[in-house]
C-alpha cells in the first residue's frame, strides 16, 4: 500500500475522472465576474470545443482560442466544410494586412467562418 492511500479503503482512494474540458466548463460556470464587465475566456486549442462554446454563450462570455489545423470551417466564399490547413493557403494575398509588433512583422487575414458544430467564429490566419 502506498503512503498516499495508507489507511484508506479501496473506495476512498478512487478519484472521479473528469476531462480537462469539463474542468474548464465547471470553472467558467462557477466564476462570477465583476459587475459591469465583459469577460473573455482565453483558451488553448485543446479546450476550444462545443461544450466551451455553449457555456460561454450561456454566460455571455467571449471565447478566444486557437484552432487546430485540422479543424473544419465553412465561409461564405467556401461553404463546403474545409480543414483550416487546406483553406488558409487558398486565401489571396490581398486578404492579408501587414502588422508589426516590435521588431516582428506578420501578415494577418481575418475570416468570418462557421465551425462544423455551427458556431460563428472569426478566424485570424497568420502567414
Amino acid at each position: 500500500m502506498s503512503s498516499c492511500t495508507k489507511g484508506q479503503s479501496q473506495s476512498q482512494s478512487q478519484v472521479e475522472y473528469v476531462a480537462k474540458t469539463e474542468l474548464a466548463a465547471r470553472l467558467i460556470k462557477g466564476w462570477q465576474p465583476p459587475q459591469g464587465t465583459q469577460p473573455f475566456v482565453l483558451a488553448d486549442s485543446w479546450y476550444v470545443c462545443d461544450e466551451l462554446f455553449a457555456i460561454c454563450k450561456e454566460r455571455s462570455f467571449s471565447l478566444i482560442g486557437g484552432l487546430k489545423a485540422n479543424r473544419l470551417i465553412a465561409t461564405t466564399a467556401c461553404p463546403k466544410l474545409t480543414a483550416l490547413r487546406e483553406y488558409a493557403p487558398q486565401l489571396p494575398k490581398e486578404a492579408y494586412q501587414v502588422v508589426t509588433l516590435g521588431k516582428q512583422t506578420f501578415a494577418l487575414a481575418g475570416v468570418e467562418a462557421r465551425l462544423k458544430g455551427g458556431q460563428a467564429v472569426k478566424v485570424v490566419v497568420v502567414r
